[in-house]
């Protein structure tokens, strides 16, 4: 694959996006968390955030898909389930570990549902959560949960 530096991907559903250590790879494009995420703050979740993809934005891939990365804090064995839901788009999330940049968990919404990702986190450490859109370039507001007792 153009550009690839990393683990091989071992896995394809059909029509979905693939993991691979810090990288997950949508159809013709590669999606890279940026150096800089946003901060989010709730205290009865891990995270809780009213987001929005937009023009100035990061961007990822041959065919600038927007972008939106946030963090957490995880301890080993937390089950956490990660939820997006958009109106205006149809998400996709993933979830990174923070200190070996390998890919944890990630899905796709389908027919209308949010796109919803449980993982047991493998490590205490910093998490990352990376929010795009399938369509191109993907604009628009979008919901993120992750509660703290998930």
């Amino acid at each position: 694959m153009k550009g690839w530096i990393g683990l091989a991907v071992t896995v394809m559903l059909t029509g979905m996006p693939l993991m691979a250590q810090g990288k997950v790879l949508l159809p013709n494009s590669q999606f890279i968390l940026p150096a800089q995420t946003k901060q989010a703050d709730a205290p009865s979740e891990l995270l809780a955030v009213e987001g929005e993809l937009e023009a100035g934005d990061a961007t990822f891939g041959d065919d600038n898909r927007r972008l939106d990365a946030y963090e957490f804090q995880g301890e080993a064995g937390q089950v956490v389930t990660l939820t997006v839901e958009s109106d205006d788009f149809t998400p996709f999330v993933a979830l990174f570990d923070g200190t070996t940049g390998e890919a944890v968990a990630s899905a796709v919404a389908e027919d209308g549902n949010p796109a919803t990702a449980t993982a047991t986190l493998p490590s205490d450490g910093q998490y990352s959560v990376g929010i795009a859109a399938i369509e191109i370039p993907g604009e628009g507001s979008n919901r993120l949960s992750v509660p703290a007792d998930s």
